[in-house]
């Protein structure tokens, strides 16, 4: 009977659990992604966004390069984001110069 007394316990701590994917190649060279989740609890697709963000820009600057975001998608199942809101975040992203044609400021660079 004791044993069973555990059960709940151990439900709720596996519900407030942070799950990551851990930053992994992407496909295209250069090209990486990191899936976060979170339970409602602790923020949800917020507090994963936050997460995944920061661990992508440490990645990038580990390697003495520039955080270069790209597609960012916010995770849930639709019964669940109905609920209590998502849970997870997926971020694709590279690492490059900062000041080189692909770099953040690509898009306002002026033309050569």
């Amino acid at each position: 009977m004791h044993r069973l007394s555990i059960l709940p316990a151990l439900a709720v701590l596996a519900a407030c659990a942070t799950v990551s994917s851990g930053i992994v190649p992407a496909g295209a060279p250069g090209q990486f992604t990191i899936t976060e989740r979170d339970s409602p609890v602790n923020g949800g697709a917020a507090a994963a966004t936050r997460t995944a963000m920061a661990k992508a820009a440490a990645f990038c600057r580990d390697r003495h390069a520039a955080f270069i975001p790209g597609e960012a998608v916010t995770l849930g199942r639709p019964v669940q984001t109905d609920l209590v809101g998502a849970t997870g975040f997926r971020l694709t992203f590279r690492c490059g110069e900062p000041d080189a044609p692909d770099g953040p400021d690509a898009d306002t660079a002026p033309p050569p």
